[in-house]
């Protein structure tokens, strides 16, 4: 209920996107920019870094090591609850490449009581694929990055399970215009970060203003990342016909239609 959405201590700022590693600018902005224009108490890290250590301290009896995502589709909101009340702190920045979930019991992945905003960077599959496929020498594990069916490794002491499902359909979780309303939700191209970097580090700064973060907003400061911190594009190359069909079955025509990646 609306009236008790101020309970929560400590609020939510998600960064999501189906590949982790491209949340790690945003990520490395909000470490340079947060202690000198946030005026107030900030924790930033990856969720199940944060789940981890959070559940460690805590050190509940009989509280499991492994939850699976059964468990994070009952109780997500029990555990982000947990989570801000032990943090001692006024904003959690979490990334997290979850892809967003619905059921009809109203659970979610994350909740509007205890979420400030939440940013979404989405970025070409056919980039994706290409770094996968630098990363592991071979096309068909690089397709199965892409459908999210490679085995993943853990090594956390407490481990939450992320259903993260294809390119496409993470995606379409998050880009969906009902989530975007209900959470605050800013979609971020890639492409647009690369190419104006400035800009974009200016928006994510009046989002975060505007969706009730005491923040000041210093041009100086932004500039002075962009300038220190270059970001550059993974380099393409040719892809078999066979290639780009396989790559294909991970997508979702309608989000690639919407953010112009045909």
């Amino acid at each position: 209920q609306q009236k008790y959405f101020d309970f929560t201590p400590s609020k939510f700022v998600w960064i999501s996107s189906f590949d982790l590693a491209d949340t790690s600018y945003l990520k490395n902005f909000l470490k340079f920019y947060l202690p000198k224009a946030l005026n107030q108490s900030s924790l930033i890290d990856d969720y199940k870094a944060i789940f981890s250590s959070t559940f460690e301290n805590l050190n509940i009896k009989n509280f499991p090591k492994h939850i699976a995502f059964d468990e994070v589709v009952r109780n997500s909101f029990l555990h982000q609850l947990m989570i801000s009340m032990h943090s001692k702190t006024d904003l959690i920045f979490t990334s997290t490449s979850a892809a967003f979930f619905e059921t009809p019991q109203n659970k979610f992945l994350i909740f509007p009581q205890t979420t400030l905003c939440h940013f979404y960077l989405i970025r070409n599959p056919h980039s994706l694929y290409q770094r996968y496929k630098d990363s592991f020498q071979n096309s068909q594990e690089a397709l199965n990055e892409l459908n999210d069916t490679n085995e993943k490794q853990n090594d956390f002491n407490f481990v939450v399970e992320e259903n993260r499902q294809n390119w496409g359909s993470n995606a379409k979780s998050w880009t969906n215009k009902n989530v975007q309303s209900t959470f605050r939700g800013k979609v971020i191209k890639y492409e647009d970060l690369l190419n104006n970097s400035e800009d974009i580090l200016n928006e994510v700064v009046y989002h975060l203003k505007q969706s009730g973060a005491d923040i000041d907003v210093r041009f100086d400061l932004i500039e002075d990342f962009v300038k220190n911190n270059p970001i550059s594009e993974i380099k393409l190359d040719h892809h078999s016909h066979n290639e780009l069909k396989m790559v294909q079955g991970a997508l979702d025509q309608s989000v690639m239609d919407e953010y112009d990646y045909n």
